[in-house]
This record gives C-alpha cells, structure tokens and sequence, in this order.
C-alpha cells in the first residue's frame, strides 16, 4: 500500500511539472506554480474531459460564499469569469435550491477532509468535490489567492470555446485548477537520520493510557500530512527495530526529566527518535518543529511552548466546547474521552459548557470526578461542569439547586440551561454560569429549523432579562454554540434578535487573538455582563489534540469579578 501511495504522490507530481511546464510554453498568460500539489478529482471521467464552467452560454455554477467577509471576492470571481467568458454569473449568501452545482468562496476545508497543515496561514486550496469547487484559506487574504490561482489556469483562447449553435463553452483541466498549495509544506525527500522515513515506526508504552495513543496517532497523521507515508504504531513489549521514533517513556529509553512542563525535546541517535513533551501546551508546538526532523542526520531539537494558556491566581476561567456528537474517523470512543478529560484538567476551568455532550458527558464525568462535579439538566447535551474544590451550586429558601433550562423545539440538542454558584470559602459571591445551543442557519439545514431560530433567541433574550431583573449584579456567563457568524449582529435576518441579546453584556472570542481562523471560530462564544466583570483575557485553544477530536475549537475566557 505504502509504495501504491508513493507511485501515486509521484505520478501527481509529474503530472504538476508537465502542467506547469505545458502552461508556460504554451501560453505566458497561464499562472508558474511550480509547488502546486495536486489533488486529483473524485471522477475519472472530469479528470479526463475536463469540469465544464460554462455550457451553452450559461453559468454551470452559482457562486455562494459562506459568510460577509468573502462576498467581494465571489463579486470580483463572478467579474473575472464574465470577463473570461461573456456570460453572467450569479453570487448569494446561501446556496440555491435550483440544482445547479456551486462554487464556494471561503469554504472550511477541513470538511473537505483535507488535513489543516496542509492549508496553512499562508496556504490556500481550491478542491473539486462532488460536482462543486471549494475555495478554501484560513483568512480572506489566502481565500482571494485560491480564487485568483483558479482564475489564472483560465486562458480564454486555450479553453473557452463554443459549440455547433455557436455558444459559449468553458472547460478547465483540473490538473492545473485544482490544487493545495502551501510554500512551506512539502517535505520533498523524507528521510530521517540518513534512512527513508518508510523504514520507521513510531514506539510508546505498552502502558500507555488513552491519551498517549491519541498523541501518537495524531503525530502519525503529522508525519503522513508532510511525507505521505503513514507509519506503523507499536507498543514497547515489541522487538526493538533498527529504525523507530519514541514517544515518552519506554523499555527503549528513560528520557530525561524536562525543566518545565511547557518544554519540550526531539533528540535522536544513530537510528531511533526520542521526542518527549511536559504537557499538551508542549506537544502542540512540538508537532509544529516535527518537520525540522527530515532529512536531518542528527537531531537535538529543544524548545517551549509559547502559548498563553496559564490560569492566574484569581483568575475565574469559563471555557466553552463544542465536543461533537461523532467519534471522528480512527479514533476510538475511549480516546476522546480521556482527551477531553485531559484537556479540561490542563486548563484548569472554573467552568466548562459542552455542548452535543450526550455521547460523551458522563464518561468525561467519571474521568474527572475528583476534580469536577456536572450539572446536566436538558436532554444532556449541554451539561456545565464546575470545579467542586472552589464552587458549589447555589440554593435557595427550600435547599434547591437555584437552576433553570429549555430545550428548543423538537430537536434536543438545541437549548440552553444555567445554574447559580457561590464560592465555597465565600457564598457571598455568587455567579450564574449558562450554556447555550442555538439552531444552525447554514444553507445544508432544513428551512423549518431555521425558522425556528427567531423563537430561540427570544425565549434565550427573555430568560437573559428576567435574570437581570431578579438576580441584579449577580454576574453572568453564557458559553454556547451560538451558530452565529463573525459578530452577533448581522445574522440574515437575525441581526435585530441579536442585538437585544442583554443590554450591556459584551461578546468575547478568541478570534482576533489566534491564527486558528477555521469557519468555526465565529460560532463559539463566551457571553457575559462587561459592567460585572473584567475579561483578563480570551483565547481560542488550538491544541491539535482538540482539533482532532471535534469539528470545533475551544474557547476560553479569564475575568476577575468587578
């Protein structure tokens, strides 16, 4: 299978270089890429004739783009492509109902299944799948560079033609319009230590626990992403191999103790890789420095974490965490499990709201029984977990948890819940902590959903109010899938709900302050009241270990009560 995958990487390549070669000779006009990776086409029969743009003299396409911010490049693709063609081309915000198939400007590539390293800050992808194209990037600027590489293999005297009635026909060659690109990405002759990265495997503990295999299995997909050679994991009550990468403590090796949690070491001797990693912090910046070990023939490779995750003293920590129903693919259920047990020990929350937590919440809740109690009040999808040495629920006159919930109609993992806590060495201060899942209003959606969302937000607006009113100055904090978009106003036709969302309280995201900008950092949120509380801080934890085990990101927030 390995040299099956080998032959092919290198067939693609050839057929880059004899594309891009072609292009030049032929026509000065046809884009040089000359890094391009190839992403070859689901069907046979578009690889060999070609994708048909325009048939007839009319759009095959509708272009849609998937929020605001990506509506002028789909303008200025439907300008290029009437100026290419002659033939008008529609852009809208949703998908229409009408049949034709669409090209998306600023789609989220990783539910194009295509690996996140693959695209990364500077890289772009432009995929056809399923009779669609997808332009993908992690911001506007690489969505706008994967629609102008597209627009470049465009050569309207080589491929716009027309047919026996005498209208317009386009046909593009998806070896050249469809790419990944990424300047920093390949790994174009993968060895490690003198020998080929093929001869490898990776090595941990026969003891290791879940989270362990997680890592492992994760650095098995980084090394697959660069080199494309999946190697094969084993456990150290196996024969010692020649050539193997090590990962933590085994019968192999004692690896030394490291200085700091956030720290991290790759080091190597003749034939064997040992990498070693204080904590989840460590490992993500480790799988960052993974691709300095190719093509190296010795390596000792030091280095920390620089991400801002640590919880200051004082500090109360919200996190909100969409934990997605699925088991993603290769994965076992008990993986997920102890990695988001793990995550929410690392970061060290006062409170955390999961959100489609059914499949997962109550063994996540053993896991950290010692630590954390749950409270899940709806149909458990949205359950709070609060850090049992420092809170406790609230009660009231009658010894009642002080609480309250709704679920959205008819489908049970949209709605909202939320609980009163005061401090244990202080029940005078008390805080609400809410979590929220609202209804999607993405184009794939049944209409009757998103109908219904207006009547969610209402009833969530009303309960927020009433809050207000009956428990003044109490501070309140609402994570949640919100399922918005970049802000909480100008949602479709939402924009007036979401501005009515509590006067005075103030939105946080991670966005702005990480380079993880998938299409999923505008939906999660922490919602709380800026004249009760101060936000230190608000971070989007982009720790692979999590982009892994959901179609989400966390979000956290730190705040100091006023």
């Amino acid at each position: 299978m390995k040299k099956l995958v080998c032959l092919i990487l290198a067939l693609c390549s050839l057929i880059a270089l004899v594309a891009c070669n072609t292009s030049n000779t032929a026509d000065s006009e046809t884009a040089d890429i000359e890094t391009q990776t190839i992403v070859g086409s689901d069907t046979s029969d578009v690889v060999s004739e070609g994708v048909i743009i325009v048939k007839d003299g009319a759009p095959v396409f509708t272009v849609v783009y998937s929020d605001a911010s990506y509506e002028d490049i789909a303008t200025s693709l439907c300008s290029a492509l009437k100026q290419k063609t002659n033939v008008e081309f529609k852009s809208l915000r949703f998908a229409p109902n009408d049949g034709k198939s669409c090209m998306y400007v600023g789609y989220d590539y990783e539910k194009l299944g295509i690996d996140g390293e693959r695209v990364s800050t500077n890289g772009y992808a432009v995929v056809e799948k399923d009779g669609n194209i997808y332009f993908c990037g992690k911001n506007t600027s690489t969505v706008g560079e994967a629609v102008e590489t597209f627009l470049s293999t465009i050569v309207p005297k080589n491929h716009v033609t027309t047919d026996e009635t005498g209208k317009t026909v386009l046909a593009i060659v998806p070896q050249k319009a469809f790419v990944l690109f990424n300047p920093d990405y390949i790994v174009s002759d993968p060895t490690l230590l003198g020998e080929h990265i093929d001869n490898y495997r990776i090595v941990i503990s026969k003891d290791a626990d879940a989270v362990r295999k997680l890592q492992a299995n994760i650095i098995c997909k980084q090394i697959a992403s660069l080199t494309g050679f999946e190697l094969k994991i084993v456990t150290d009550d196996t024969s010692a191999a020649e050539r193997e990468i090590v990962i933590g403590n085994t019968t192999r090796k004692t690896l030394d103790a490291l200085d700091n949690e956030i720290n991290y070491s790759i080091k190597g001797n003749e034939t064997r890789v040992f990498l070693n990693f204080g904590s989840d912090y460590a490992f993500d910046a480790l799988c960052e420095k993974i691709r300095a070990m190719f093509g190296q023939e010795s390596i000792d490779i030091s280095g920390s974490s620089t991400l801002d995750y640590y919880k200051r003293e004082g500090d109360i920590r919200i996190i909100s965490y969409n934990a997605w129903a699925s088991t993603p693919e290769g994965y076992l259920p008990a993986e997920k499990n102890a990695g988001l047990a793990a995550f929410i020990s690392e970061l060290a929350p006062d409170f955390v709201g999961l959100q489609e937590a059914g499949n997962w919440r109550s063994a996540v809740s053993n896991l950290l029984s010692d630590e954390y109690g749950v409270i899940s009040q709806t149909t458990g999808h949205t359950p709070i977990f609060y850090r049992k040495d420092t809170w406790q629920p609230a009660k009231d006159a009658e010894d009642n948890v002080i609480k309250n919930s709704l679920t959205f109609a008819r489908v049970g993992v949209w709605g909202y819940e939320w609980v009163m806590f005061e401090k244990i060495d202080d029940p005078t201060v008390k805080v609400i902590v809410g979590n929220l899942h609202f209804c999607n209003t993405n184009e794939d959606i049944e209409w009757n959903y998103r109908k219904e969302r207006p009547e969610q937000m209402k009833a969530f607006n009303d309960e927020i109010k009433r809050l207000e009113t009956e428990y003044a100055g109490i501070p309140m904090f609402f994570t949640g899938d919100y399922n918005t978009t970049t802000t909480m106003t100008g949602n479709d036709t939402y924009a007036d709900g979401w501005e009515n969302i509590v006067g005075g309280t103030s939105l946080t995201t991670g966005m702005a302050l990480t380079e993880d900008t998938n299409a999923y950092n505008a939906i999660d949120h922490v919602c709380t009241n800026g004249e009760l509380v101060d936000v230190i801080r608000h971070r989007r934890v982009s720790y692979k270990v999590m982009k892994d085990l959901s179609d989400h990101t966390p979000v956290f927030i730190d705040v100091k009560l006023k």
